[in-house]
């Protein structure tokens, strides 16, 4: 695939899933006045630290989805099992792993009531939070099947529909919000609506994949394949999750929900700058796995293409993190009914995060080979442990924007540990010269 197809396709996806990913930040975005109006700008940062909840809840089926599609995608190509095997394989665990998620849920759900209520409840009243926290739990638990599905969506290059559907809840959340506020609802209600935007997607893969799913009866040989797939992503997002979820966690503790609205509106907003490397990335990585399969294409070619979208990459982020940068600050103020601080420092941090996601997609799609996938997978990791461990000391020293500059460094580590491993005057077809 040449530059310009690969070009021509990646314009393709920002404006398909792209697009959908995008009314569904810019409808989050326009939830943050109502929110704030109706919850005042410490209940919003409440509001923000029990929907921070949400995505560790969902490292379980975001692995799942992430297996079948990996595991589907090989199926054709195996003897051992079929798609409809792994697609019954994956919805059994599923409903293992629900249970597993209750088991230890809903005591830690009590720990967190009596220990630190203020986490689900701006009157820090236990009992408020351990109803939304189970709430929110039964939310997750809906959501599990509709994963798997997603990813059998996805290795059949179904899910356009899905993403629609999902740009639609969206909107519906937004309308939602608006009721909510109208009808002077308890917050109860309004964070039980921001758990069930996040699930909503899995729903909606659910009904679309329910009806092309076919399932087949697994061996037993496959379930313990499948397992073993799926905790490796398990640990592949909790790394990430390292690096950036426990932010809103951290700065709670430390300097209290008005800070941690104040980031939370500055993350959404750094959200329109990051939505184009995420959709970027898994068109860079087909792209680097066709170079890799035409074994007649030499290797100077490939460093040259290489070349070309990592400095094409670099300057689009740069520009859209100076942007970022320059009217983040005034917008944020406005999202937040003017009374939400909004820190040159908070967002010179994401401006810098945003720059180095333009990095990391290029980068990543040169690590493709299953060697490289090792090394990228241990280098996150480690960065991540950096910036996790980072996190506490520079909120302490730098306020609402240490947990940003500490992921900022992480990542910036890893892609200096990249580019000195990738060796770009190097050959990009075969990822041999990376260690295991």
């Amino acid at each position: 695939m040449k530059l310009n197809n690969t070009v021509k396709v990646a314009i393709m996806s920002i404006l398909g899933q792209g697009m959908a990913q995008g009314i569904n930040a810019v409808t989050g975005l326009l939830r943050i006045p109502i929110l704030v109006v109706a919850l005042s700008a410490s209940g919003y940062g409440t509001f923000t630290l029990v929907q921070s909840v949400v995505p560790w809840l969902l490292v379980l089926p975001t692995g799942l989805r992430y297996s079948l599609r990996v595991m589907g995608a090989d199926a054709a190509h195996s003897a051992d099992w079929s798609e409809g095997q792994l697609l019954d394989t994956h919805l059994l665990e599923a409903r293992r792993l629900v249970c597993w998620m209750f088991a230890w849920g809903t005591p830690s759900s009590v720990v967190i009531a009596l220990v630190w209520p203020g986490l689900a409840s701006p009157s820090k009243n236990p009992l408020e939070a351990f109803t939304t926290l189970v709430l929110l739990l039964l939310l997750v638990a809906s959501s599990f099947s509709g994963a798997v599905y997603t990813g059998w969506l996805e290795v059949h290059s179904r899910n356009g529909l899905v993403n629609v559907l999902g740009a639609a809840t969206g909107i519906g959340g937004l309308i939602l919000t608006f009721a909510l506020w109208r009808t002077n609802a308890p917050f109860n209600a309004f964070a039980i609506a921001g758990g069930a935007a996040s699930v909503a997607p899995a729903w909606c893969g659910w009904i679309v994949g329910k009806s092309v799913g076919k399932r087949e009866a697994a061996p037993s040989n496959i379930i313990k394949a499948v397992r073993k797939n799926n905790r490796g992503f398990v640990f592949a997002t909790l790394a990430n999750l390292l690096a950036a979820g426990l932010a809103p966690f951290v700065i709670g503790l430390i300097l209290g929900p008005e800070s941690v609205a104040a980031h939370a509106i500055a993350a959404r907003l750094a959200v329109i700058v990051t939505i184009i490397p995420t959709a970027l990335t898994p068109i860079l990585w087909n792209h680097q796995a066709r170079l890799r399969s035409q074994s007649a294409l030499g290797s100077q070619d490939v460093t040259t293409t290489f070349k070309k979208i990592l400095i094409i990459s670099g300057a689009t982020g740069l520009f859209l993190s100076i942007v970022f940068i320059i009217v983040g600050p005034w917008i944020g103020h406005r999202l937040g009914a003017q009374s939400v601080a909004t820190p040159l420092a908070l967002y010179l941090a994401f401006g810098a995060h945003g720059f180095l996601q333009f990095l990391v997609a290029p980068l990543s799609a040169s690590l493709t080979g299953p060697r490289g996938v090792a090394y990228m997978a241990r280098t996150t990791a480690s960065a991540a442990g950096v910036s996790a461990m980072l996190s506490v000391p520079a909120t302490c020293w730098l306020g609402v924007s240490g947990p940003v500059w500490s992921g900022a460094l992480g990542f910036g580590l890893l892609c200096v540990a990249w580019l000195r491993r990738i060796h770009l005057e190097g050959s990009f077809l075969d990822d041999s010269h990376l260690s295991t």
